[in-house]
């Protein structure tokens, strides 16, 4: 109705608005509407932002006396309480459950919500979560969530068995600074635009196919479906929204937010006016803008200068006028009825930290792009998680291009690369890596060793691979009550012996969300990994978490926890989108004969981080390898 003013699609919607009217709300007979969404209600909220356009078409204030209820429930006993949380602690983990596709969506109905009735603390509350994400929750690609849930300060998960970047959580964030950006029009709410489209967004979509990433982490090979699902609907949404998110106009201005060839039509003070950038930007920092105008016209060209830029001039006219970093920077003159403006902006290389989660680790960014090894460019690096930086200063060239990618952005840069040597070691050799901007990556990874902090030894076949467990808790009670999770996949495969993850079997997992009865004290739980291609195999080691008073270990009473492999490849879920551990066919390879016996109330004498290794009798071509044994005490543990 919004595009075509057609009635019946207006009668069809003001259908849904009544019978939620009619179903929800606080007099008698009336459901509850907290309870009819799950996430302590953020998923049945979320209709806020749907009620809040329909208010807009019609004047209807029943519509607008509805949302006012959906706010009003959320500070129930058992409600999501966003808006008071946000005030108070300022901080999105502690919202609810954390779930952060449906938070996101009650924070952009809320931005609505605020517009029609300039109720400033729920814009407040917007800000406060905004600032609090952008500190502690943001990626450098610009995604939220792990796991479909916001993390605790600190943390933040890139492996695939972490789940990164929801795509619906993706395109939520980007309508959110959309919305940010045209109610206060501040640069910073532009930048995160430019940082989402640019990197996580784009990334995403397969540019051969069309298909989307679920999730899109910052390691291994990219898992793309055309499955009917919530993500793949909101992949091409948040695509097709860019041509609004590159400009727009304010009060006797035109606003240039995303420097893209193209041009726009607008009318300031009933003049027409066409502007047209020719640019090769991110490639390069230069933009031609060139304005027509019917006649002579007074107006302002607002230009958004980028966070990253060390510098950023504009000349026109003989007049030349330079731009601050993070700011927005006026051209405010008569334009003549033709003339040209001309953009020259730095694109620096800049080396990033991946403390705290991975301290041994970088990133490289070049102007907006987030940088990555692509594994097909880099033939000659025999593990892409043994390449470190040389130190010094960062010199990024332009790569002579690879068959297939003509018009393609392709960098090299000197690198240290692990090679074989000896036995199990590898020796440190300088050559030159090629990276590519993280939107065009097909199979590689973000992550870079630092300087000096190259790892010696062979990685294994599972390094960085994705993992999986027997039960995932799905998060449905509220974050700030529980503990810390520690039911963190990633931490299986990260090579740091010192973080471990745990299964608790009588956590609330997917199975239970689906109609399973949840498991038992003492139920078989196991700990995964799964490759895309085969793996000879000869050895597995297993290394143990951390032990408890209240579990940690295998109960070994009835039989000793034993190594599971996979033969065939791992089959995918119904969705497409991720392996699927229900149909894969396990075959025992052994048992760890050197475990402790051990009981299921009285933790054994065991290190943490201790190993235990089984030894095959000749090479096995595998998918996926496992421990599984029952658990002891509440939980069992994995550090590698």
């Amino acid at each position: 109705y919004e595009l075509t003013a057609e009635p019946a699609a207006l009668r069809a919607c003001r259908g849904m608005g009544d019978l939620l009217v009619r179903t929800f709300g606080e007099a008698p007979g009336q459901r509850d509407i907290i309870g009819a969404g799950e996430h302590l209600g953020m998923a049945a909220t979320a209709v806020l932002e749907p009620m809040c356009r329909l208010y807009r078409f019609t004047a209807d204030v029943r519509y607008l006396e509805f949302c006012r209820y959906l706010v009003r429930s959320y500070d129930q006993p058992h409600g999501p309480r966003i808006v008071r949380t946000l005030l108070e602690t300022g901080s999105v983990y502690r919202v609810a459950n954390g779930k952060a596709y449906e938070m996101l969506s009650n924070l952009n109905g809320l931005i609505d919500l605020y517009r029609l009735s300039a109720d400033k603390t729920l814009l407040d509350a917007v800000l406060r979560a905004w600032e609090d994400m952008v500190r502690h929750q943001l990626y450098r690609t610009g995604t939220l969530s792990a796991a479909e849930h916001f993390q605790p300060e600190g943390q933040l998960l890139t492996l695939q068995a972490s789940n990164v970047g929801e795509m619906c959580v993706t395109v939520t964030w980007l309508q959110l600074n959309w919305r940010l950006l045209r109610l206060i029009g501040e640069a910073r709410f532009g930048q995160e635009i430019e940082r989402t489209v640019y990197n996580h967004l784009l990334a995403a979509q397969d540019v051969s196919h069309g298909k989307i990433s679920y999730y899109t982490s910052w390691a291994g090979c990219k898992e793309f479906t055309d499955a009917l699902l919530c993500c793949v609907s909101s992949g091409p949404r948040g695509i097709s929204l860019i041509p609004q998110l590159t400009c727009g106009l304010q009060q006797n201005a035109l606003f240039l937010n995303l420097y893209v060839a193209g041009r726009m039509r607008c009318e300031p003070d009933g003049v027409p006016v066409e502007v047209v950038c020719e640019t090769a930007f991110p490639a390069e920092g230069r933009v031609a803008v060139t304005v027509s105008a019917e006649r002579a016209t007074h107006f302002t060209l607002r230009l958004r200068v980028p966070e990253w830029t060390g510098h950023f001039h504009v000349r026109f006219g003989g007049h030349r006028l330079a731009g601050t970093p993070g700011q927005l920077l006026d051209v405010s003159r008569t334009w003549p009825r033709s003339s040209t403006l001309d953009i020259d902006m730095d694109m620096p290389t800049r080396v990033l930290p991946g403390s705290p989660t991975y301290p041994d680790y970088v990133l490289l960014q070049r102007g907006p792009q987030v940088l990555a090894l692509e594994q097909a460019l880099n033939r000659t690096v025999p593990y892409l998680h043994r390449v470190a930086l040389t130190g010094g200063t960062v010199r990024l060239e332009p790569a002579a291009l690879a068959e297939g990618r003509g018009g393609r952005q392709v960098y090299e840069v000197d690198g240290i690369v692990g090679v074989p040597a000896e036995g199990h070691q590898l020796r440190p050799e300088r050559r030159a890596v090629q990276l590519v901007p993280f939107a065009d990556l097909v199979n590689g990874r973000v992550w870079i060793a630092r300087a000096g902090r190259i790892r010696g030894d062979r990685p294994a076949v599972t390094a960085f691979s994705r993992a999986s467990l027997s039960v995932v808790s799905l998060g449905l009670e509220p974050t700030a009550k529980g503990p810390r999770r520690t039911d963190i996949a990633e931490f299986v495969t990260d090579e740091d012996p010192h973080s471990f993850c745990t299964v608790n079997p009588q956590d609330f997992g997917l199975a239970n969300y689906l109609g399973s009865p949840r498991g038992r004290r003492g139920d078989p739980v196991w700990f995964a990994v799964m490759l895309r291609s085969p793996a000879s195999i000869s050895r597995i080691v297993f290394r143990h978490g951390a032990v408890s008073a209240s579990g940690g270990w295998f109960d070994t009473t009835e039989a000793m926890p034993r190594i599971e492999l996979a033969r065939s490849p791992i089959p995918t879920s119904a969705n497409g989108a991720v392996p699927d551990n229900s149909k894969v066919r396990w075959e025992t390879a052994g048992v760890l004969e050197h475990y402790p016996r051990s009981r299921a109330s009285t933790p054994p004498p065991l290190a943490d981080g201790q190993l235990f290794e089984l030894r095959l009798p000749q090479p096995l071509e595998v998918y996926g390898i496992r421990v599984i044994g029952r658990a002891g005490g509440d939980y069992a543990s994995c550090a590698e």
